[in-house]
């Protein structure tokens, strides 16, 4: 699991025969894992990412 900024999204990408693409919302992305310590990381992540969000808009 790693964070990624997305800022396009190919039709073609060299693993399309092997891997499917599917974007979820972080709802749907925390009911798939299979392990607890992927729903803390993401959790964490998006408590980071939110927070450092409230930051910059408090500047």
């Amino acid at each position: 699991m790693f964070p990624l900024l997305v800022d396009r999204e190919l039709d073609c990408w060299p693993e399309k025969n092997i891997r499917k693409r599917r974007w979820v919302t972080v709802d749907e992305a925390t009911q798939g894992f299979k392990n607890g310590w992927m729903r803390e990381a993401l959790d964490e992540f998006v408590r980071r990412k939110q927070q450092k969000e409230n930051n910059t808009s408090n500047e």
